[in-house]
């Protein structure tokens, strides 16, 4: 990467005039501003580094003829004066330009402003008449020697940039006192002279510190005050430097303590920390966190002062093995995982994979919730409870109850446990000896009122509902609650089978086909809230899907859990372990088990996960092995425990390309397959905001560094090409991308359908960045077509052709036998011409594949043709529709680019239901032609910006020749001014917009 001449560039400033007015006569509105690089020599000594305010780092320039920075400072801002402070490496030559229209990635319009030559290093300061400007850039020529180094470079006006205003910070909520956002601050560690104590004391300087995001990383904070280029986009994640956020970092948050703690034990609680931290309160250390996966409680009470003002500082460690940065190229995906593993828990997709780049500083931060929380002396902690059904009998349930409680005062205590269920209550009463703990166990046996009689089941996505309890426990110590804890839970009961060394997953009694999608990460940054998690979740239930694999246990957050509960999604639930391959053993097995252990009791209770998994495609060393099966057996008891991910009873590693049909329905289907790989890449639109219009088209190595890299890119354009003809545009590319997308994934799950073995994950189902590879919807929520592929194939009641026998067959996956269903099928040559149909009777008892014929094809149809199939009930209802295209010589679909054009009648209209907007769609072909692959993208009828996220009830869809069919798009209530137009194209439709009626 490093070329023989470099050019450094390690401070640059520059003064303007901002929003509001401060007292001083000049203010360097460049400080924290991102900076944009033509290049960087390395991966450590990038353009941010400039305006970062600190003379000890700096920019290096590759070998390049003319290297250029520039900053953004925000807004159009005044200034008139700028400084560069080279390092010993300095352009004798440079130019000042200023530019205000164009976007940050491309800026447009520059203007020089200033000219300086034959300069000679050190510090070198500008003056000009008064400017105004948003972006300033210096660019470079004729470097005294091979490296040109600038370790500052300042821009001084009066006003600074206001940044839009920052989340809520510090606030009493529900009982406890979220420590949050616009009140932490945070700085590298390397610029803190002095120790914990003192920087926790009350009136610490906190001068030259930034905003921190809590919860959040310490890159994330630095993007969120708009100190960075967004490593989303293009190749800015080379403008970022690793060594800079590779380290360790403070924290800090000075707080008012509500006076409602006063005369309580108050807790200060950590719900994440990546990686390791030391925690110190008004002066005094509270404590130690290890582990990225382990909550953390530390007791206060002596530390802090109800109703004044207190302190708290948290260093936070990095990683002591973070790994080399990786760069992927279009011919090269370089390495997945590396010598992180030695820290795990931690982050480890963070070191890079071929799916997600290498986050700059692996994510060091305090991720997750921070709070603290008031008891007496006896704490609830970490209660379960496990839900018996008498299978096959599902009209009662039993419950049991395990509780913990801790007693932290140095005398005996006595008082009454109590719960409620709705209207069920019970109360116990307990002892508990001085500074001692106990588990208080409730069952049915001494308390029958745990029993439930027809209790309300939760179900899989697909199988039933998903109605949840709430358990509510109080204890108390005379009159006063000591504390508090409130438990959500689904009455449901897992079973698993192993027969033939196939791994099965049952649900109250009844076998679950599994078909769901494998998460990396839910997002590479961590930049991951309530509402995204409900709305990824959301598009698993809607595809059908009802399982997401949490990959080596990337996931934490509860919220993650919570809306899986509430979506009907199981869990399959890894642990820390990378495959051996791709990174090493832990070196600390003790802290790795205390994470599990804090794991197992933190998410237990959710009804979602079914299953543990000690590592992923291997086996976990043998001591850790045995105490984690040892572990989820004593913590848990109610699940099953599986050593590997890949390895028997189950099957995975891949392979990663997308088949063709009749791979899939004679190579698998019959095995739990934890990991089957798809490439999906997305659409037009989503590609274009993730990269600069110069780098769509040809394929580069832009595309290779968002994931479209070797082996299995290549084999999927040589598939379009045999199948659809060579790409010849980016839009070309896109729309026959879209195709494969559709038949591969489809048949995929459809060879589940029809083989019926247990279970299928796909790999992967969720991006964790803006990746061209391994998603049914991309990183901008817009799905692919794979999305309509599964939402089509993993129907509970499905309809389906089988390409490699040519059988049509009925799927039943849920609790109902049906009866007298009908099935009906017709068969259309390239032009739209009916030639062949059927009609057969069905019954399809449940959990069942029912062959209902066979296909077969007059002599005389075109190359290409097109198998619609639709059933229906003994009603008359339609249960299942499907379409498929069929080439007399197999996979051969060139001719569908002869197809003509079909414009089907279009209307639209909108209302608002509740809090979400709904638009309703009507599609009529009137046509005498086939309507191939059509797609709607609603967007903003000004702007022309997509509405997204939104759930659209269909898409690429294909419509026969007089065939109608409505379509639901609905998504989040916004501005009612707005106005949306809906665009309609498809393979054979050329794109056509329509207003959206209110």
């Amino acid at each position: 990467m490093i070329g023989k001449r470099c050019l450094t560039l390690c401070a640059l400033a520059v003064a303007g005039s901002g929003l509001a007015r401060p007292a001083e006569p000049e203010l360097n509105i460049a400080l924290n501003r991102a900076c944009y690089q033509s290049a960087a020599a390395d991966y450590d000594h990038t353009a941010h580094l400039v305006t970062d305010g600190h003379a000890d780092t700096y920019w290096m320039s590759r070998d390049e003829a003319a290297p250029w920075i520039y900053v953004d400072l925000g807004a159009e801002l005044s200034f008139d004066r700028a400084v560069i402070r080279w390092g010993t490496c300095f352009a004798s030559d440079y130019t000042v330009e200023t530019a205000s229209s164009g976007t940050p990635v491309r800026p447009e319009g520059w203007r020089r402003v200033a000219r300086r030559s034959g300069i000679s290093g050190g510090v070198d300061s500008l003056r000009f008449g008064r400017c105004r400007a948003r972006y300033v850039r210096i660019r470079c020529e004729n470097p005294n020697r091979e490296n040109l180094v600038i370790c500052e470079f300042s821009i001084f006006g009066p006003e600074r940039f206001a940044a839009a205003p920052r989340p809520e910070g510090n606030a009493l909520i529900d009982g406890r006192y979220e420590l949050r956002n616009n009140d932490w601050v945070l700085q590298r560690s390397s610029y803190v002279e002095v120790a914990g104590e003192r920087v926790s004391a009350l009136g610490f300087d906190t001068e030259g510190w930034i905003p921190a995001r809590v919860p959040g990383t310490v890159l994330g904070s630095y993007l969120a005050i708009g100190a960075l280029p967004d490593p989303n986009y293009g190749a800015q994640q080379l403008m970022i430097s690793d060594e800079f956020f590779t380290a360790d970092f403070w924290y800090r948050n000075e707080f008012d303590l509500p006076t409602e703690f006063a005369g309580r034990r108050i807790w200060l609680n950590f719900d994440g920390v990546n990686w390791k931290a030391d925690v110190f309160v008004n002066g005094i250390r509270a404590g130690r966190i290890e582990g990225a996966f382990i909550r953390s409680s530390f007791d206060v009470t002596e530390l802090v002062r109800a109703g004044e003002r207190n302190a708290v500082a948290v260093l936070v460690f990095r990683n002591d093995n973070p790994g080399a940065v990786t760069e992927q190229h279009l011919n090269d995906p370089d390495d997945n995982g590396g010598i992180i593993g030695l820290d795990s828990p931690t982050f480890l997709a963070s070191i890079g994979w071929n799916w997600m780049p290498t986050i700059r500083g692996r994510n060091t931060g305090i991720w997750n919730d921070v709070y603290l929380s008031a008891t007496d002396d006896v704490v609830i902690v970490d209660p379960f409870v496990k839900t018996l059904l008498p299978l096959p009998d599902t009209s009662r349930a039993d419950l049991e109850i395990e509780v913990g409680l801790e007693n932290r005062a140095a005398h005996p205590v006595e008082g009454w446990l109590e719960g409620a269920i709705g209207e069920v209550e019970f109360s116990l009463p307990v002892s508990l000896p001085a500074s001692g703990n106990r588990t208080v166990r409730l069952t049915p046996q001494e308390f029958p009122q745990l029993r439930f009689e027809k209790p309300r089941l939760w179900w899989p996505n697909g199988y039933g509902g998903q109605p949840l309890y709430t358990l509510d426990l109080t204890f108390r110590q005379g009159e006063r609650v000591s504390d508090n804890e409130r438990v959500v839970f689904g009455i449901r009961q897992y079973a698993y089978t192993v027969v033939n060394n196939n791994f099965r997953i049952w649900v109250n009694g009844h076998p679950i086909l599994v078909r769901g999608g494998n998460w990396g990460m839910a997002d590479a940054m961590l930049h991951c809230d309530a509402k995204r998690y409900d709305t990824y979740v959301r598009l698993h239930k809607e595809m059908n899907l009802n399982m997401i694999r949490n990959w080596i246990g990337m996931e934490g957050d509860d919220e993650f859990y919570e809306a899986c509960d509430r979506y009907g999604i199981l869990i399959w639930d890894d642990f820390w372990l990378a495959n051996p391959v791709d990174g090493p053993h832990p070196t600390d097995n003790a802290m790795f088990m205390r994470n599990v252990c804090d794991k197992i009791r933190h998410f237990r209770n959710h009804a979602s996960v079914s299953v543990w998994t000690g590592r992923n495609e291997g086996y976990p060393p043998a001591a850790l092995d045995s105490a984690m099966r040892y572990t989820t057996g004593l913590l848990d008891g109610t699940r099953y425990y599986l050593s590997s991910s890949a390895h028997a009873p189950v099957t995975g590693l891949g392979p990663y390309e997308t088949k063709d049909p009749k791979w899939y329905l004679t190579h698998r289907g019959t095995t739990f397959h934890s990991e089957q790989g798809i490439v999906t890449p997305p659409n037009l639109e989503s590609i274009r905001a993730m990269m600069p219009a110069e780098s769509l088209w040809p394929i580069n190595d832009m595309w290779g560094l968002h994931d479209w890299t070797q082996p299995r890119v290549q084999i999927f354009t040589d598939d379009m090409t045999r199948s659809y003809g060579e790409a010849r545009s980016i839009e070309d590319f896109c729309r026959k991308a879209q195709m494969l997308n559709m038949e591969g994934p489809k048949a995929l799950m459809e060879s589940w359908q029809s083989n019926r073995g247990p279970g299928v994950m796909v790999w992967m189902s969720h991006p964790a960045w803006p990746s061209l590879i391994c998603q049914t919807y991309d990183y901008y929520y817009e799905p692919t077509a794979a999305y309509f592929a599964f939402k089509t194939a993993c129907e509970p009641v499905h309809v389906m052709w089988r390409a490699d026998n040519e059988k049509v067959q009925v799927v039943n996956n849920t609790l109902g036998n049906l009866k007298d269903l009908k099935v009906r099928g017709e068969l259309y040559d390239l032009d739209g011409r009916l030639v062949g149909k059927f009609e057969s009777a069905a019954d399809a008892p449940s959990n069942s594949v029912n062959d209902v014929r066979t296909m077969t094809y007059p002599a005389e149809i075109s190359s290409v043709h097109f198998i619609r199939l639709t059933l229906h009930d003994s009603a008359g209802s339609l249960l299942s529709s499907n379409f498929y295209w069929r080439g007399t010589e197999y996979l051969d679909y060139r001719e569908l680019s002869d197809m003509a054009q079909a414009e089907p009648e279009v209307s639209v209209s909108h209302k608002r239901v509740g809090g979400r907007e709904v638009v309703t769609v009507s599609l009529d072909n009137t046509t005498d032609r086939v309507v191939l692959m059509l797609r709607m993208l609603l967007v903003d009828r000004q702007t022309g910006e997509r509405i997204l996220p939104a759930v659209y009830g269909d898409n690429y869809l294909s419509l026969v020749p007089g065939e109608s069919r409505e379509v639901s798009i609905s998504f989040d209530a916004l501005d009612r001014s707005r106005e949306y137009s809906l665009l309609v194209e498809g393979w054979n439709t050329p794109r056509n917009s329509h207003a959206v009626r209110k």
